[in-house]
């Protein structure tokens, strides 16, 4: 095999991996800033809600769960929680829906309700940046084994697609 041979089907091979596993699909509102982030977020509480729960697990315990996975790396100093403080924002918050079936653009205008089941061995996820009933920015991924908090996929799922939620770049100024 030439080497040129070799690359192609090294690269064919991780584009392969990509989809199969992570982030499949992002949107970026012209509105999403990095102002907005250090607002809502910068030294606050950062409400995380959570729709659907794999059999099993208690709602609480999961939506936990996936705000202890989303890491603190993000340009800010924020602290994930379904429960925030006073320091929180009431205007912004991340909503992590592992039951997806819905338009992204619903995530935000819908308000908490009763916690769907996830299917049996899901792994869609669909996760949202929102300010009020906006969405800032959206990513939908896919892992096997990511509804289950025990899986070292589930918390490499939930990093991955918090680091795309929150890009280190104004959406008006790099529109790739």
């Amino acid at each position: 095999m030439t080497r040129a041979a070799a690359l192609v089907a090294m690269v064919g091979g991780l584009a392969g991996a990509c989809t199969a596993t992570g982030v499949d699909d992002q949107w970026y509102s012209i509105g999403y800033n990095l102002g907005d982030l250090a607002y809502a977020a910068d030294h606050r509480d950062l409400r995380v809600e959570v729709h659907g729960t794999p059999a099993g697990v208690p709602p609480g315990r999961f939506a936990t769960a996936v705000a202890a996975a989303m890491p603190h790396g993000i340009g800010i100093v924020t602290h994930f929680t379904p429960t925030p403080d006073t320091s929180a924002n009431p205007l912004y918050r991340v909503v992590w829906d592992y039951a997806p079936n819905r338009p992204y653009w619903e995530l935000c205008t819908t308000g908490p309700e009763a916690p769907a089941a996830a299917p049996i061995g899901a792994t869609k996820v669909a996760v949202a940046f929102c300010r009020g009933p906006s969405v800032l920015s959206y990513v939908h991924g896919a892992a096997p084994g990511a509804a289950d908090p025990g899986d070292p996929a589930f918390e490499a799922l939930v990093r991955a697609m918090t680091l795309e939620l929150f890009p280190r770049h104004d959406s008006v100024h790099n529109r790739n």
